[in-house]
């Protein structure tokens, strides 16, 4: 509801208008009154009304001198005069002090009800104005830090270069960093195996994660600089300083970030590696320090986790000089192949000895995707369901190699790999001979019958093809030739017995032509059956 107060010195006129209008109709209050331009003007500071209907003749303060010191009080209420048709030139200095509008004595209900209708009206659109505005404000004063971290994300990165823009933006955000004769320092704070932390944690458990880690950072960098988060589990570090030059690192400067470590440690117990950039010696060359201090992070991959890594002790990438052939590859397989478990480890550490301190992350990694896809053939030769398989899991395996984060842990990852297949791969040996043993017998069992290579794969559930194969591998004959070796074994014992037929012994061995299997008999063993017998 909208509060007015009456100042008016004539008790009629007060109490008319009071009881002309429901005023509540125009969602207004009656929230005083006042005799006189004094008195209205107490009541005012302490009502705080959105419209005054006030007199211009009052004693003590007249209605002039009112609006006068009402305005500079309140200068959101709104004035209406009530005057005389005598007080019409008077009104022209009431109009210089802000009035709304004023109603003419005796007052009209019509023309008094059409002046608040407005007022009201007024009143309240400004208030709509004043309330978006405050909202308004509101979300960008909370909008501030994130709009101040994004800005620091692109100032870091390289995104913002020239100094009158970065030096605007760093005013009109309230950054507290110099941009006038000053050096940079840039460090970045990388959360060890954060994927795997991830892992093992909810969404809001991570969100909480990082708020700590800002929280520890602030307090250790305590004004001599300033943090931005840059993605979740990585955090930077900018250090003014008017001292600094070259490549210098700043005493004072490594100790607050070996404290922050030892902090991060304790207090989080977590592992980060920290990559400290070089100095620069301009605002807009701060993203080259930043750039330098991930290049040191990096060298994670062989320094290991948890230390403090300077740019100015780390060389340029270059991996020309760890490049590998085929050929390592295919030594390997052939050592897995053969079931040479320590010749293949050997050829593995071998490749791993020769990687150096310059190979990027990425670089490594597509080694050891290299021995992945040799491992994967092997699985694959030897496995009878790949769909069933989870050592045939392809998108498991990278995953979890791209979760490792130094060299030595990615050589273990290979190796246990490397192990596996050959388990893998002896198990798969034994699986092979109790097949070819299990054929041996359903021959010898079912050899009267019309055995097929193509009836024994249905019941070894394997190809033709490699059934004929494997057993080829493990025996040194074919099936088909073992086959006719038990039968022709089969057909001596029984022509021993001398109680058969010639015919008979003939299909009892699985054969339907007598003189066939009489030309195979004599091809076998020199003589023809009845000889034999």
């Amino acid at each position: 509801m909208l509060k007015m107060i009456i100042v008016d010195d004539e008790k009629k006129t007060v109490e008319g208008i009071k009881e002309c209008l429901d005023w509540t109709d125009y969602g207004i209050v009656i929230a005083g009154q006042a005799r006189n331009g004094s008195d209205g003007l107490d009541l005012a500071v302490q009502v705080r009304p959105d419209i005054v209907l006030t007199d211009i003749r009052m004693p003590v303060m007249d209605g002039i001198e009112f609006s006068r010191e009402l305005r500079r009080l309140l200068p959101e209420t709104k004035i209406i005069f009530i005057t005389g048709y005598s007080d019409l030139a008077y009104m022209k200095s009431a109009f210089k002090e802000g009035i709304i509008d004023y109603i003419l004595k005796p007052i009209d209900i019509d023309e008094l009800e059409s002046v608040i209708r407005k007022t009201a009206e007024l009143c309240e659109i400004e208030k709509k104005k004043e309330q978006n505005r405050q909202e308004l404000e509101s979300r960008l004063h909370e909008s501030i830090p994130l709009l101040r971290d994004q800005f620091l994300s692109m100032l870091i990165l390289g995104e913002i270069g020239e100094k009158d823009l970065i030096g605007e933006k760093m005013r009109h955000l309230a950054i507290d960093l110099p941009v006038e004769d000053t050096g940079y320092l840039v460090f970045v704070v990388d959360v060890d195996d954060y994927t795997v932390i991830c892992s093992d944690k909810e969404p809001f458990e991570l969100k909480q994660l990082s708020m700590e880690i800002i929280s520890i950072a602030q307090k250790t960098i305590d004004g001599k600089g300033i943090m931005v988060q840059l993605n979740e589990g990585e955090l930077a570090g900018i250090i003014p300083s008017r001292t600094a030059h070259g490549g210098a690192i700043a005493e004072s400067a490594g100790e607050w970030i070996q404290t922050l470590q030892n902090g991060l440690n304790r207090d989080l117990d977590l592992s980060v590696t920290i990559g400290v950039g070089e100095w620069v010696n301009s605002v807009e060359k701060i993203s080259f320090s930043y750039y330098r201090a991930v290049h040191a992070i990096n060298q994670k991959l062989y320094r290991g986790k948890n230390h403090i890594i300077y740019a100015d002790n780390v060389s340029i990438l270059s991996e020309k000089d760890a490049t590998f052939g085929y050929k390592i590859y295919e030594q390997t397989y052939a050592a897995l192949k053969a079931g040479d478990m320590d010749k293949a480890r050997l050829r593995i550490e071998d490749v791993f000895e020769h990687l150096n301190r310059s190979c990027s992350l990425q670089y490594v990694q597509s080694v050891c995707l290299q021995f992945t896809a040799v491992f994967q053939r092997i699985y694959a030769e030897y496995a009878d369901d790949r769909s069933e398989d989870p050592t045939l899991d392809v998108f498991a395996i990278t995953n979890e190699l791209f979760r490792l984060e130094t060299i030595e842990d990615m050589k273990q990852f290979v190796l246990t790999h490397c192990t596996k297949v050959c388990n893998y791969v002896a198990t798969g040996r034994d699986g092979q001979s109790q097949i070819v043993d299990y054929i041996k017998s359903l021959i010898e069992e079912r050899y009267a019958e019309n055995v097929t290579i193509e009836l024994i794969a249905k019941e070894v559930f394997l190809s033709p093809a490699y059934t004929s194969l494997l057993f080829k591998q493990k025996t040194g004959e074919t099936i088909n030739g073992f086959l006719t070796r038990v039968r022709i074994e089969k057909a001596k014992e029984l022509l021993r017995q001398g109680s058969s037929k010639l015919y008979e012994i003939c299909l009892d061995v699985g054969y339907s032509d007598p003189k066939y299997f009489s030309k195979l008999f004599k091809k076998i063993t020199g003589l023809s059956p009845s000889e034999y017998k």
